[in-house]
């Protein structure tokens, strides 16, 4: 266990995790032993308290944030009145985060679908989907670096093409109920000041390919997993398009933000990762009105010069981006020969 020093230290900088400070005069006893007596605290190394992470909207918003951006309307005034507001999209923002989550949940799902359907038709037409929650050894893999090198090394002994990652850090107790099983983290959202916060990365994947038995992995990793989409029978469910967008954005709903580095949320390996854009055609389309059939109008509520003018109070047709795109599968990178160093000549 660390020091009450280094608990104190962690709790300066990342408030919002604070961990209860051990007591020099506690019980010795275990059943009666606080949580992090028990171990489910576990150590924190000094390079782990270096970067501070929070969950997504546990930031600070800007100014603008929420406020009125554009106005849609109908000319006729046959249409209600839709108020945008503005969204700086950004994770950490308490205002924006679910249309960020929500953003980069449409560009996974969309990246994980093109990739099972290039990998059917290239290497297996049997390949499936699988959500699984991978879990490290329990040691000291507690740096953000240190987690990601640990599955970059080990996911293809999961016996996969191709994985979608997200990492979490942490996971709920109940202390008033059992404290070894942990509770879901909309439970913990909806009643934080009951649960608690507890140090334990994981990561939620999106696997194509099937996976080799839990037991087998552990003995080769020293990690775990767990898989999701199965009923009570142990069968494999097919996941479904709202499927993989709700487990994603669920993941994204909780996974670590980083207050000091840009760090990427979504992973991509494999066969995921190879599935890249070809071609990308942007077009506009007309938004018309359901009721008169007339084309809606936008007015923008904000200051902005484009074309060496404000476009505050300006009204305009409205259109709606509509964006197609073809995928490709690049091939493998080759693997370079190791370059062996010649011998001087006498």
């Amino acid at each position: 266990m660390v020091s009450s020093d280094n608990y104190q230290d962690w709790n300066k900088l990342n408030p919002h995790l604070a961990i209860p400070v051990p007591s020099r005069h506690s019980s010795s006893s275990k059943d009666s032993a606080p949580l992090q007596h028990q171990g489910l605290y576990p150590a924190i190394p000094l390079s782990y308290k270096s970067e501070r992470f929070i969950l997504p909207g546990e930031g600070q918003e800007y100014d603008e944030c929420g406020k009125t951006k554009v106005v849609i309307s109908c000319p006729n005034g046959d249409y209600p009145v839709e108020l945008k507001p503005h969204r700086c999209t950004r994770p950490e923002c308490p205002i924006c985060w679910p249309d960020w989550c929500t953003k980069t949940t449409r560009r996974a799902v969309e990246k994980d679908e093109q990739a099972l359907i290039l990998g059917k038709e290239c290497v297996n037409k049997y390949l499936k989907l699988s959500s699984l929650i991978v879990s490290p050894p329990q040691n000291d893999l507690w740096e953000y670096d240190s987690l990601k090198k640990w599955f970059s090394l080990h996911w293809r002994k999961l016996g996969v093409e191709g994985v979608t990652m997200i990492l979490h850090l942490w996971r709920y107790r109940d202390p008033e109920g059992n404290e070894l099983e942990s509770v879901r983290w909309r439970q913990f959202e909806e009643n934080p000041e009951r649960y608690t916060r507890i140090l334990s990365p994981h990561f939620h994947c999106l696997v194509i390919g099937k996976p080799i038995d839990s037991e087998a992995f552990y003995k080769r990793t020293g990690g775990i997993y767990k898989k999701m989409n199965v009923d009570y029978n142990g069968n494999h469910i097919e996941l479904e398009h709202h499927d993989l967008f709700n487990i994603v954005y669920y993941a994204l709903s909780h996974t670590a933000i980083s207050l000091d580095r840009q760090r990427k949320t979504v992973d991509h390996y494999g066969l995921i990762r190879r599935c890249r854009i070809a071609e990308e055609v942007v077009d506009w389309e007309p938004v018309m009105c359901p009721t008169c059939g007339m084309q809606l109008q936008i007015t923008y509520l904000y200051d902005k010069i484009v074309l060496g003018e404000n476009v505050n109070g300006l009204t305009e047709p409205h259109f709606r981006k509509v964006v197609t795109r073809l995928w490709e599968l690049v091939p493998k990178r080759a693997k370079q020969p190791k370059q062996t160093s010649l011998s001087k000549r006498p």
